[in-house]
């Protein structure tokens, strides 16, 4: 999946993507033509953030959280496509609901 810096409303993400990329083209997530990346890029930052989560099929769908509490996404439609994408593509699960560890 191709994400781009205005898939992020964190500056340090979006400075990221723009000083990692080497093409500008369309949006898988948001749609917009920018500087792309491959969503893998964030692995081990997510990974880090999800840690603070644990899966539980009656919680609350993550993006929720991330998006109320840091406010790091477009909106919570590209939050999710990006969080599905990682979910689906490199834990090879569909269950995003997560309720935060106690």
């Amino acid at each position: 999946m191709q994400i781009c810096d205005h898939c992020f409303n964190d500056e340090e993400m979006q400075i990221a993507v723009r000083n990692e990329s080497r093409q500008v083209g369309k949006c898988d997530a948001c749609g917009q033509i920018s500087h792309i990346i491959e969503a893998e890029f964030f692995q081990d930052f997510f990974e880090e953030v999800l840690s603070f989560f644990m899966p539980d099929e009656n919680g609350i769908d993550v993006t929720h959280f991330i998006q109320q509490d840091w406010n790091m996404f477009l909106d919570f439609e590209v939050g999710k496509n990006i969080l599905n994408y990682y979910f689906n593509s490199i834990h090879s699960t569909t269950n995003i609901f997560i309720m935060m560890k106690q």
